[in-house]
């Protein structure tokens, strides 16, 4: 996003029904505000989770607070696929994943996943599947009518439809916190953008929102940026600290966000706030 942003094809602060070309919701006249901005720092306002077979629904205006949404997400691929002229799968390999190595990982699904790929599990040992998995197992017939009572939906979509291993994004981390005029890196003054508190998340004196990702601000810590992922059944964590260049990435294939923030703290010696809000206290 923030590259396209660099090269002139997308306004972070551009209203995104600009390059949508469709009215998102016709009761709802807020939705014209909603820019890049909004999305990537999670105040847009757009309720968390689509609705089946309805609109959109803003749940505040947009600016007005943080609350974390994957569903502006999928608005913003949208966007993004028509202002760039490309879909997300081939921009991702050409932008992100070839040129950063990370050859472990795709953006959608193979049968290489289905026999090799970490499988989810409930607390109780019985055998999950996500959303993503249940979907690309259909027929492409049963696969066209699940997304038509999703019209926003994308396969794969941007939220969660990365799948890769813990070292492959260890080294997303490391390069992304690398600036460098090579078309792929950041340049430093969008990097120091990107990682620039906009916003601040609850009411924790040290997290914030960034442009997509959060930040962590202690006091007596380093300074960090970091994401989760949570789908039920697989719980993520990575974080990076850029004046150290380092980077720690946990996954799970079960509810392991308590792990996570536990192997988090015996790696890097100092608490991550993150958790706190992602916990509940």
């Amino acid at each position: 996003m923030l590259k396209l942003i660099e090269q002139g094809k997308l306004g972070l602060k551009r209203p995104l029904v600009e390059y949508l070309g469709r009215v998102l919701n016709p009761d709802e006249p807020r939705f014209k505000q909603i820019t890049a901005w909004h999305v990537l720092t999670h105040t847009s306002g757009i309720e968390p989770q689509p609705g089946e077979g309805r609109p959109p629904k803003l749940e505040f205006a947009p600016g007005e607070r943080f609350q974390y949404s994957p569903h502006g997400f999928d608005i913003l691929q949208l966007a993004v696929e028509r202002a760039a002229g490309e879909k997300i799968t081939p921009m991702m390999e050409r932008m992100l994943l070839r040129p950063f190595a990370m050859t472990r990982s795709a953006f959608g699904w193979s049968e290489e996943f289905a026999n090799f790929g970490a499988r989810g599990y409930e607390s109780n040992g019985a055998r999950k599947q996500t959303f993503n998995e249940r979907v690309w197992r259909m027929s492409a017939e049963e696969r066209a009518r699940l997304l038509a009572r999703y019209p926003l939906e994308s396969v794969p979509n941007a939220a969660a439809g990365l799948h890769c291993t813990a070292s492959d994004y260890a080294r997303f981390l490391i390069e992304v916190m690398r600036p460098a005029k090579d078309g792929f890196h950041l340049s430093p003054e969008m990097l120091t953008q990107m990682l620039t508190p906009q916003v601040r998340v609850g009411e924790s004196d040290a997290l914030f929102w960034g442009l997509g990702f959060g930040l962590q601000r202690p006091r007596a810590e380093p300074e960090s940026f970091w994401h989760w992922g949570n789908w039920g059944i697989f719980q993520h964590y990575a974080v990076a600290c850029r004046d150290e260049s380092s980077a720690l990435v946990v996954m799970t294939n079960s509810s392991g966000l308590l792990a996570c923030r536990d192997v988090a703290l015996r790696a890097l010696g100092y608490e991550q706030p993150a958790f706190e809000w992602l916990t509940g206290g």
